[in-house]
């Protein structure tokens, strides 16, 4: 306890002065901390501070101590909040480089006053942070995000003006010589904000305020029931964003093509084929999910393009030489089944930009197929095509397709195994393809690690399914054909996923070695097993392909609230629209409430029943309502996601409440609304 503002000792004496002392007959003013204060009476030893009471007897009224807690009832009748929103994919920083907080600073105009407004910042969660400070008019003073300012004393009718400082010019307002800097470096314009923020809101009650501007004026509206009225609360509110990067050309994802056995001829080209995983971003001009270069006597070297990333992340990709289908190939050139990953780092600087901090490459399986790790340090994923007129190595290949229509089952590397057997060879190297003329006594060449005449591989992260390299020579195969089946290998029923429908398609590959002088030369074709069991030669660069399909139930949910009144009783015929909606897709939402906008125009999620009514209760105060019933429910999910829509209402509801929908249509089914009140 103490007499002035100055913080004391834990014994400051309060002690009795008669008139004509320091105070003169004035009261005397006491100060004390919010929290608990402990005050104590303790007898003064010397006499003459005041009137001798002789022998009087008062050890009852020294014997005690009290402890009276003080909590401060104020009721500030102006608060400033910061708030702090971040683009779709991003983090809104708190802090700068070297750690320090970062804040956004008021510029308070207030009605002239020689001792100036006592003024407190409070935390989120309506905690005093710091000390109290006094405002005079013109002053500046900085918070942090989720802060508030409240400022005490001001009048009912005075008005006042709240500025955030977001220019060199604005904050040099009043410093001449820094003003003057700032006019002749051209820098008056400049951002002070923290690296990457920007005012995109000002709100008074709840409402944006019109117009741009960084600056909210009014005067004092007095206390509703003791507490500050949403006019006299101003909100600020600063979005976060940072600039995209793009991998330059050191860094750019490439390929090259290395030809042996034979010099590059005019007319040689290769494809090799780049494949994001999970949706990563792709170069400029790449069509579909695939983007491709051509390797050539003049270009055995080539980068896939530019790559712009607009959130950060970690980006996976494939790079595989594209394998020609039947009779496509290059004579005497066995193609290369290497794979590589390249893994993209971004990362936001937390200053406004993005940044690529690593691009690694690592290839997973060799020229041959065969699974063979490594990392690439000069990171070019290299393809070497063999050349050998004795010896030619075909690769038999697919495609894996996974058509994921529940958005929960994306493809992923083995996620599904294949299988290729020998099944025979033809008597005649040119003799038309039949399954029943297949001599089953002949044997075929099989890839490294088959087992019983049996090799299974897993598809891999781009849905490629590449058997290792077979070899064929000159001596041994030259005026032969082989025959191959390969399949999709279908898991026994128990352990099949729930809603995946399985390709149980049926393929042959046709592998024919004619005599090319001393040497081989190959060729091979695929055939595909209609439903009828005769077969169809596909066409020259088609790729076999096994397409599973992954659906689910849809499941729905009829969403409600409440309406409630305070204050007063529902009037008699009392009642409240609300319409519900996908929530609006502008650039104020975050990227859940684009991604339900979406959903609806996607069909992934259907909104039926889109209108309810709250009305006046038999007894109480809360009203229920129901957008739909169990019978016609309100929202039906085909898809799984987090959907948010918008419910507002049209009467006594002045702001929207967010109904936020969680679904996981394997798993689980929540439902959170929010409540309305009136008063």
């Amino acid at each position: 306890m103490r007499y002035d503002k100055t913080t004391q000792g834990t014994k400051t004496i309060l002690r009795y002065v008669e008139d004509g002392g320091d105070r003169n007959g004035q009261l005397a003013a006491i100060f004390a901390d919010t929290g608990i204060n402990r005050m104590a009476l303790y007898q003064d030893d010397d006499a003459t501070n005041g009137t001798d009471l002789g022998t009087l007897q008062l050890n009852h009224l020294f014997t005690t101590a009290t402890a009276v807690q003080y909590t401060d009832c104020r009721v500030a009748p102006l608060q400033v909040t910061k708030t702090v929103t971040a683009d779709t994919g991003l983090t809104a920083p708190t802090k700068d480089a070297n750690n320090k907080d970062l804040t956004f600073t008021f510029k308070f105009t207030l009605p002239e006053s020689q001792k100036g407004y006592e003024a407190h910042v409070f935390d989120a969660n309506g905690n005093a942070v710091g000390d109290s400070f006094t405002l005079m008019n013109g002053d500046t003073h900085s918070i942090k995000a989720g802060e508030t300012i409240r400022v005490y004393g001001l009048k009912k009718g005075a008005s006042y003006s709240v500025s955030e400082l977001t220019t060199k010019r604005e904050a040099s307002n009043g410093d001449v010589l820094a003003s003057i800097v700032n006019t002749v470096t051209g820098s008056a314009e400049e951002s002070v904000l923290p690296a990457g923020f920007s005012l995109v809101s000002r709100k008074v009650g709840g409402e944006e305020q019109s117009g741009t501007g960084n600056t909210i004026e009014g005067k004092i509206v007095a206390l509703v029931d003791g507490e500050i009225p949403a006019s006299n609360k101003l909100e600020f509110t600063n979005k976060y964003s940072a600039s995209p990067v793009k991998l330059d050309a050191q860094n750019s994802l490439s390929a090259k093509k290395v030809l042996e056995g034979r010099d590059w001829a005019d007319g040689d080209s290769f494809t090799v084929q780049l494949t994001p995983k999970d949706g990563a971003p792709m170069p400029d001009g790449a069509e579909s999910a695939m983007a491709t270069v051509e390797l050539t006597k003049n270009t055995p070297k080539a980068t896939f393009g530019d790559i712009t990333y607009t959130k950060p992340g970690t980006y996976a990709y494939t790079i595989s030489e594209d394998i020609p289908g039947s009779n496509a190939r290059a004579d005497g050139i066995s193609y290369s089944a290497a794979v590589y990953t390249a893994t993209v780092k971004v990362d936001d600087n937390r200053a406004g930009a993005l940044v690529v901090t690593s691009v690694n490459v690592e290839r997973v399986r060799d020229d041959a197929g065969k699974p063979a790790t490594a990392e690439i340090a000069d990171k070019v994923a290299t393809f070497t095509n063999r050349y050998d007129t004795h010896e030619s190595k075909i690769i038999i290949h697919a495609q894996k397709i996974l058509t994921d229509n529940a958005g929960t089952f994306p493809l992923s590397q083995n996620a599904f195994d294949f299988t290729l057997e020998g099944v025979g060879g033809l008597v005649d190297v040119n003799a038309a393809f039949n399954p029943d003329t297949v001599d089953a006594n002949v044997t075929a060449p099989m890839p490294e690690g088959t087992e019983d005449n049996t090799a299974t591989v897993g598809n891999n992260a781009d849905g490629t399914v590449t058997w290792p390299a077979i070899s064929y020579t000159a001596k041994a195969d030259a005026g032969r054909a082989y025959v191959y089946k390969f399949a999709e290998k279908l898991p026994e029923k128990p352990d099949r996923v729930a809603g995946m429908t399985y390709d149980g398609s049926v393929y042959y590959a046709v592998v024919r070695n004619a005599k090319n002088g001393a040497g081989i030369l190959t060729s091979i074709e695929y055939y595909k097993v209609a439903e009828d069991g005769s077969v169809r030669q596909l066409d020259n660069k088609a790729t076999p392909s096994f397409t599973n399909k992954y659906s689910v139930e849809p499941t729905s949910v009829a969403l409600q609230g409440q309406k409630a009144v305070s204050g007063r009783d529902w009037n008699q015929g009392e009642s409240y629209t609300f319409n519900l909606a996908a929530a609006a897709d502008d650039a104020s939402t975050t990227g859940l409430s684009k991604t339900t906008k979406q959903a609806v125009k996607d069909g992934a999620v259907a909104i039926g029943t889109n209108q309810a009514v709250a009305s006046a209760p038999e007894s109480g105060r809360v009203a229920s309502f129901a957008f739909g019933a169990e019978a016609a429910p309100t929202v039906t999910f085909n898809r799984a996601g987090d959907r948010c829509g918008d419910r507002s209402g049209q009467v006594g509801q002045p702001h929207g409440q967010a109904a936020r929908v969680e679904r996981d249509l394997r798993q689980r089914r929540r439902v959170r609304c929010g409540q309305g009140h009136n008063r």
